[in-house]
């Protein structure tokens, strides 16, 4: 995943439920997860309610190259 010179573009989107985004941000590394027998666990403290308005596709850019 990457973002070009003058190619940025916010495109917003509105979302309840952000574990969703993150697992799809993680399937891609599958593979080396399982291989490495590492365990990975999406946890939240609070339901939380709302809908958050945020730029998803640069979130998942930033998650990914994170991990």
């Amino acid at each position: 995943m990457k973002i070009k010179k003058k190619e940025f573009r916010k495109k917003f989107s509105i979302f309840k439920n952000i574990e969703e985004q993150i697992e799809k941000v993680i399937n891609p590394f599958e593979p080396q997860i399982a291989s490495r027998n590492i365990k990975i666990f999406i946890t939240k403290k609070n339901d939380f309610p709302y809908a958050i308005k945020n730029d998803w596709v640069m979130y998942q850019l930033i998650l990914f190259n994170i991990i």
